[in-house]
């Protein structure tokens, strides 16, 4: 889930990514570190931070 605004127009932050396939991301260049090494159509395990609860998503990848 994306950050986004509610309906009072405040910021709502998304989920937060924690790690990716078991990789600690603590920093923003972790991530992409983390993404350089995969490629297109790959499918990563994130464990994220949704509504202050942990939860693991598989997504695949895809070119923006």
């Amino acid at each position: 889930r994306g950050t986004r605004r509610d309906r009072y127009g405040r910021l709502a932050l998304g989920d937060i990514i924690v790690s990716v396939d078991g990789e600690e991301v603590k920093i923003s260049d972790d991530l992409f570190k983390l993404l350089d090494e995969k490629s297109v159509g790959d499918t990563v395990t994130l464990s994220i931070l949704r509504d202050g609860k942990k939860r693991k998503v598989r997504v695949r990848l895809q070119e923006i």
